[in-house]
Protein backbone atom coordinates (compact mmCIF):
# COMPACT_ATOMS: atom_id res chain seq x y z
CA UNK A 1 0.00 0.00 0.00
CA UNK A 2 1.49 3.33 -0.99
CA UNK A 3 1.30 6.09 1.58
CA UNK A 4 1.87 9.64 0.33
CA UNK A 5 3.38 12.25 2.61
CA UNK A 6 0.78 14.33 4.43
CA UNK A 7 2.52 17.69 4.02
CA UNK A 8 5.53 18.32 1.86
CA UNK A 9 4.96 21.20 -0.51
CA UNK A 10 3.96 19.73 -3.88
CA UNK A 11 6.15 16.64 -3.51
CA UNK A 12 4.06 13.91 -1.93
CA UNK A 13 5.59 10.61 -3.07
CA UNK A 14 8.98 9.09 -3.81
CA UNK A 15 8.62 9.42 -7.60
CA UNK A 16 8.33 13.23 -7.64
CA UNK A 17 11.16 13.42 -5.09
CA UNK A 18 13.29 11.37 -7.47
CA UNK A 19 12.26 13.32 -10.56
CA UNK A 20 12.13 16.84 -9.12
CA UNK A 21 14.89 16.78 -6.51
CA UNK A 22 17.36 13.93 -6.82
CA UNK A 23 17.74 13.74 -10.60
CA UNK A 24 18.20 17.52 -11.05
CA UNK A 25 20.76 17.53 -8.22
CA UNK A 26 22.61 14.64 -9.87
CA UNK A 27 22.56 16.45 -13.22
CA UNK A 28 23.95 19.58 -11.52
CA UNK A 29 26.85 17.72 -9.90
CA UNK A 30 27.66 15.83 -13.11
CA UNK A 31 27.79 19.14 -14.95
CA UNK A 32 29.98 20.76 -12.28
CA UNK A 33 31.68 17.97 -10.27
CA UNK A 34 33.96 20.33 -8.33
CA UNK A 35 31.09 22.32 -6.81
CA UNK A 36 30.82 21.50 -3.11
CA UNK A 37 27.31 22.95 -2.95
CA UNK A 38 26.08 20.78 -5.81
CA UNK A 39 27.80 17.67 -4.46
CA UNK A 40 26.37 18.16 -0.97
CA UNK A 41 22.85 18.79 -2.30
CA UNK A 42 23.08 15.65 -4.41
CA UNK A 43 24.41 13.54 -1.55
CA UNK A 44 21.72 14.76 0.85
CA UNK A 45 18.97 14.14 -1.70
CA UNK A 46 20.29 10.66 -2.44
CA UNK A 47 20.49 9.82 1.25
CA UNK A 48 16.94 10.98 1.97
CA UNK A 49 15.47 9.13 -1.00
CA UNK A 50 15.40 5.90 1.01
CA UNK A 51 13.23 7.65 3.62
CA UNK A 52 10.68 8.46 0.94
CA UNK A 53 10.72 4.92 -0.43
CA UNK A 54 10.37 3.38 3.03
CA UNK A 55 7.55 5.70 4.08
CA UNK A 56 5.59 5.19 0.87
CA UNK A 57 6.26 1.48 0.28
CA UNK A 58 6.98 0.08 3.76
CA UNK A 59 4.66 -2.91 3.40
CA UNK A 60 6.05 -3.89 0.00
CA UNK A 61 9.66 -3.39 1.10
CA UNK A 62 9.12 -5.52 4.20
CA UNK A 63 7.60 -8.31 2.10
CA UNK A 64 9.85 -8.19 -0.96
CA UNK A 65 13.16 -7.60 0.80
CA UNK A 66 12.49 -9.17 4.17
CA UNK A 67 13.49 -6.11 6.17
CA UNK A 68 11.61 -5.18 9.32
CA UNK A 69 12.68 -1.62 10.08
CA UNK A 70 14.02 1.51 8.42
CA UNK A 71 17.45 0.72 9.87
CA UNK A 72 17.37 -2.77 8.33
CA UNK A 73 16.43 -1.18 5.00
CA UNK A 74 19.40 1.21 5.20
CA UNK A 75 21.73 -1.66 6.10
CA UNK A 76 20.50 -3.67 3.13
CA UNK A 77 20.96 -0.73 0.76
CA UNK A 78 24.46 0.00 2.06
CA UNK A 79 25.48 -3.66 1.79
CA UNK A 80 24.33 -3.72 -1.83
CA UNK A 81 26.27 -0.55 -2.60
CA UNK A 82 29.35 -2.05 -0.96
CA UNK A 83 28.96 -5.24 -2.99
CA UNK A 84 28.63 -3.24 -6.23
CA UNK A 85 31.77 -1.25 -5.39
CA UNK A 86 33.71 -4.49 -4.90
CA UNK A 87 32.74 -5.79 -8.37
Amino acid sequence: MTVPAAKSFEIRTARPFLDEVLRPNLADVLQDPLSSRKAINCAQSAWHFHDWVWKQHETEVRTALGVQSPNNFVSLLLSRVSRNEAD
